[in-house]
């Protein structure tokens, strides 16, 4: 494979001579293949796209598809594993087979083959590259029932289980799917774990070789002062009586600068059901430290 890289290299420069070096092509496929990213920012996504990007850049070959492999989304408010939604999904199940076992199952298997199919390909061209880019959607696409049901294991732990009351899994992917529950876990941007990578997640002893990451040290409540001294000049430099009043002041002569605050509001409210409902131990039911939970995280996604 390496030697059908340079060859595709040599060939797409037009010059039989010049030196590929093989350590830049692994570090390329290394990327392609063992290397994934996550986080809520999509600026820090897309960095770190870049970032890629430049340290495997190998000169006559396309750059590498990595829309599969980086992700923005929230890993603390999704579900972690098929067995954390089937939890949720079928209260007291004891580890038992039940009705969403098999739709889970075979959505995520056919998403699988796709990627590992798609993994195959040297990406020595640009059609191979853009066939890469192609199965990734495919593949998001053929995840689509799972990714609903696990939307609706979601949705239940945070108290929106009646968008999603049926029996049958297709009746409740179905619910899932309607715009008043996907509007109500948008704001969570929740990171399925199985779905987004069921290569990683559905091979034997499932989860990652390795994690990297630098824990959220924030809460998830919004302080109203410190959530407009940023946005009212000022504002800080004031006793609390003039705060107070310039706040409402604010609120009434900028209507749209309340909806944004009431919006993070909820966001943050949201988030923190999803957090405490989650498998995380010790969290306790005051303000939420975020840091307890991605470790809590991160251990179930190691192998």
């Amino acid at each position: 494979e390496l030697l059908k890289l340079e060859n595709a290299a040599k060939e797409a420069l037009g010059e039989d001579s010049v030196e590929v070096e093989r350590s830049s092509l692994l570090r390329r496929q290394v990327a392609r293949r063992c290397i994934y990213g996550l986080d809520i920012n999509p600026i820090a996504v897309e960095l770190a796209r870049v970032s890629i990007w430049i340290h495997t850049f190998v000169r006559g070959l396309p750059m590498s598809s990595l829309d599969h492999n980086l992700v923005c989304a929230n890993s603390l408010t999704g579900i972690g594993s098929v067995d954390e939604a089937l939890d949720v999904l079928v209260p007291g199940r004891k580890g038992q087979m039940t009705l969403f076992d098999e739709p889970i199952e075979r959505a995520l298997e056919s998403a699988r083959t796709v990627l590992v199919d798609a993994a195959l390909l040297a990406e020595a061209t640009k059609d191979e590259s853009r066939a890469a880019s192609r199965a990734a959607k495919k593949a998001y696409k053929d995840a689509e029932k799972a990714r609903l049901l696990f939307d609706a294991a979601v949705l239940t732990r945070i108290g929106r289980s009646a968008l999603v009351a049926a029996v049958e899994p297709d009746e409740i992917a179905e619910l899932a799917a309607q715009k008043v529950a996907q509007d109500a876990i948008a704001p969570l941007n929740p990171a399925h774990m199985p779905a987004l990578f069921p290569e990683v997640f559905l091979r034997k002893n499932p989860g990652f070789d390795v994690l990297v990451g630098n824990p959220p040290w924030e809460g998830l409540h919004v302080r109203q002062d410190e959530w407009w001294n940023r946005r009212i000049p000022g504002l800080a430099k004031l006793n609390a009586p003039a705060r107070e009043k310039l706040i409402e002041k604010s609120r009434t002569q900028q209507p749209r600068l309340e909806e944004l605050f009431r919006f993070e509001v909820d966001a943050k409210d949201a988030q923190r059901r999803a957090v405490l409902a989650g498998p995380y131990q010790g969290l306790g039911s005051g303000h939420v430290d975020l840091y307890q939970a991605f470790a809590w995280r991160n251990w179930s996604l190691i192998r």
